[in-house]
């Protein structure tokens, strides 16, 4: 027995989880075109991106099946060689495609064991699609320096510079090698740094993604989404990013 059948004989199981009235009343056709994105990542076997919180690494995971009699999604075991998510973890799962991503949070129902190898249920997200990746537009500052003072999650306080800005977040360098000390989902607190004299900003930030480069200098590359931004903020970055960038539009 292939473990794909074997997953889908268990999933069919009444000893998963039972099949609700409102669930045998949807629509199938309904439900397929919703989940159409995860129908052809399954018929394409399309690796899938899983992160857990906080966790350093990303995985990789491929989608077994898709019951829609009980809304559950069933994963393929993560690689590389991950740490077996618990039950109730959220897992966050993302797929690229052609400039946009399709991203949802899922918790993890039941972990079953199928010919020795892990297999992971949860539930299939409520809305499904994917979206440009960067809602807000990104300012490069390659040839700009823009200090930046900040504290790590472990409140030691940092010293870097601006790579790349929007209204949303930013990307910045820090000095040496800040692995250990972060995470995805970390919070980074008192974010400060100042574009001009009448423009200073001050927030906190939550870490998306990271890594390390060792050259030409070792420094770690930290992607932030800025937390507790006021409108007032909020608008004056959106004003100061939309008119460089037309600046060096026209400058092109």
């Amino acid at each position: 027995m292939s473990l794909l059948h074997a997953v889908m004989q268990k999933i069919r199981s009444p000893e998963v989880l039972p099949t609700t009235p409102e669930a045998q009343d949807v629509s199938l056709t309904g439900l397929m075109d919703q989940y159409a994105a995860l129908i052809d990542l399954q018929s394409r076997r399309q690796l899938i991106t899983v992160q857990m919180d906080n966790h350093r690494q990303s995985f990789q995971s491929l989608i077994l099946d898709i019951n829609f009699s009980q809304r559950l999604l069933v994963l393929d075991e993560l690689f590389p060689t991950a740490p077996q998510p618990a039950i109730g973890q959220c897992l966050h799962l993302s797929h690229q495609h052609m400039g946009k991503i399709m991203q949802f949070e899922a918790p993890v129902l039941e972990r079953q064991t199928i010919a020795g190898s892990p297999c992971y249920l949860v539930p299939l997200p409520e809305a499904l699609g994917y979206r440009q990746r960067r809602r807000h537009p990104r300012l490069l500052l390659d040839e700009q320096v823009i200090p930046v003072k900040l504290q790590s999650p472990w409140r030691s306080h940092w010293f870097g510079s601006l790579s790349n800005l929007s209204a949303g977040g930013m990307r910045l360098m820090v000095n040496g090698d800040k692995l250990r000390e972060i995470s995805r989902g970390s919070r980074l607190p008192n974010i400060q740094f100042e574009l001009s004299r009448q423009m200073r900003i001050q927030c906190d930030g939550k870490i998306r993604s990271f890594r390390f480069i060792r050259r030409p200098m070792r420094q770690t590359e930290i992607s932030v989404e800025f937390t507790g931004l006021t409108s007032d903020q909020y608008g004056l970055l959106s004003h100061y990013v939309d008119t460089l960038l037309a600046q060096n539009y026209r400058a092109a």
